[in-house]
């Protein structure tokens, strides 16, 4: 996946995001409809996993492929001072996702080590509602990325545009969206996992809320590395787990396995605030 990350990374690079697509499509097409058969006729995680290998294998030889024909085979060369200088500009960006999973993820190994496994699973449960809102984020402002990147070398005021155009559509995005979950999010819960799990609606609810901002967080931070100022980004993280750290621990001992939800709307709301003002220095009045 690394891999072939690389190259749909360097499509992106060059704003050719239908190859970037084309990746994904064949990725999916590989795998989804193997493995919801696997699924379907009980072979287990075993033959999924290894549906799940077999498909990225071959969506990496397509991504290769696809490299190949727009651009030719690389030459290999070793440049120290390249790589000296591309290792100081991506330490940033390695150790903010480091620190935004961590408090994004820290809940579950926090649950598990005060309430036990059976709190987990309900959580992780109702935590699909973030991790799919953070997809679809990442999709939409990964496609702009490369946009404000490119502007932001031209013209700030043009790349400020560009942000606030994504941010809007983001927003009344995720926002309607979001809504309809919370208030359907019985017969959503009902639905998808069954009468057992009718206890998580008012998780739900809640992670729907940490989800919007979820969505407005990703967008402050991929702008942020798209303008250069990835270097303020694991401050910013660094703060919304050391919130979160403290939070879900009081908020477990209070309220259980729904005390990380709680915990995570004040952490992603310190981080949406914090990134704001990022942008608002960097972006909206031009700082150095």
């Amino acid at each position: 996946i690394n891999i072939s990350n690389l190259y749909t990374s360097i499509f992106r690079a060059f704003e050719k995001m239908e190859l970037d697509l084309a990746i994904a499509v064949v990725r999916a097409v590989l795998f989804l409809p193997a493995a919801a058969w696997a699924l379907f006729n009980h072979f287990g995680l075993i033959p999924v996993f290894n549906i799940f290998l077999v498909s990225n294998i071959l969506s990496l030889s397509a991504a290769k492929l696809i490299f190949l024909r727009q651009m030719g085979w690389p030459e290999w060369d070793i440049d120290l001072g390249f790589c000296r200088d591309q290792l100081a500009q991506t330490v940033p960006l390695w150790l903010s996702q480091l620190l935004g999973i961590a408090y994004l993820k820290l809940a579950p190994l926090l649950l598990f080590r005060m309430k036990g496994e059976a709190a987990v699973g309900l959580y992780n449960a109702g935590f699909i509602v973030v991790d799919g809102f953070w997809i679809l984020a990442a999709c939409f402002i990964s496609a702009i990325f490369p946009i404000i990147s490119h502007l932001s070398t031209v013209s700030l005021s043009e790349a400020k545009k560009e942000y606030l155009s994504g941010l809007r559509i983001s927003f009344l995005a995720s926002l309607p969206a979001g809504a309809c979950i919370i208030f359907y999010a019985l017969p959503i819960v009902r639905v998808i996992y069954g009468e057992k799990f009718i206890e998580i609606v008012p998780l739900f609810r809640f992670l729907t809320v940490a989800a919007i901002l979820v969505v407005l967080d990703t967008n402050n931070a991929l702008t942020l590395i798209g303008i250069g100022r990835q270097g303020i980004l694991p401050f910013i993280n660094a703060s919304g787990l050391l919130l979160n750290l403290m939070l879900t621990i009081f908020f477990i001992f209070k309220f259980g396995y729904t005390g990380p939800a709680y915990a995570l709307i004040a952490s992603e709301s310190l981080v949406v605030l914090l990134g704001s003002m990022a942008l608002k220095k960097y972006l909206v009045r031009g700082h150095s």
